[in-house]
C-alpha cells in the first residue's frame, strides 16, 4: 500500500501479553492481547490511553520459545480509544532489543507467516 508507514512485515497473531507504564512503582501489570506484531513493534489493546512518547513495558512469550518470557521496553507511538468502548488500541515501538529479543521475533514472524492459511479468492 502507498499510505503504509510500517517498515516490518507485521502479523496478525493473538498472543497473550502484560505491559505496564515503566513509570509504575508498585509492579502492576496488565493483561492482554496481542492484536499484531512485527520485529520493530507491536499492537495491543489497553485499558488506559498511554501518553505519546511514554515508556512502557511489556513482557510475553512466543509460541516458537514457549518456556521464556520476554520482556521488552517500548515507546508508545500512539494510544486511542477504540470506537466507543472503553479500550485503547496502543501501538508500541521496541526500543533497546538485544540480539536475542530482536532474533525471537523475527523467528517467530517468519513462523507465523509460513503458517498463515491462504486466502481464499
Amino acid at each position: 500500500m502507498a499510505d503504509e508507514k510500517r517498515s516490518a512485515i507485521r502479523v496478525k497473531k493473538s498472543l497473550s501479553i502484560k505491559y505496564q507504564y515503566a513509570l509504575n512503582t508498585e509492579n502492576r501489570w496488565d493483561i492482554s492481547f496481542v492484536k499484531d506484531i512485527s520485529e520493530k513493534g507491536v499492537c495491543i489493546n489497553t485499558k488506559v490511553e498511554f501518553p505519546v512518547n511514554g515508556n512502557i513495558v511489556l513482557s510475553f512469550k512466543l509460541p516458537t520459545d514457549p518456556f521464556h518470557a520476554i520482556e521488552i521496553n517500548g515507546r508508545v507511538i500512539d494510544s486511542r480509544l477504540f470506537g466507543q468502548t472503553d479500550t485503547y488500541v496502543t501501538r508500541i515501538e521496541f526500543t533497546n532489543l538485544s540480539i536475542e529479543q530482536r532474533t525471537a521475533i523475527q523467528q517467530f514472524v517468519n513462523w507465523a507467516i509460513s503458517t498463515e492459511k491462504p486466502k481464499k479468492s
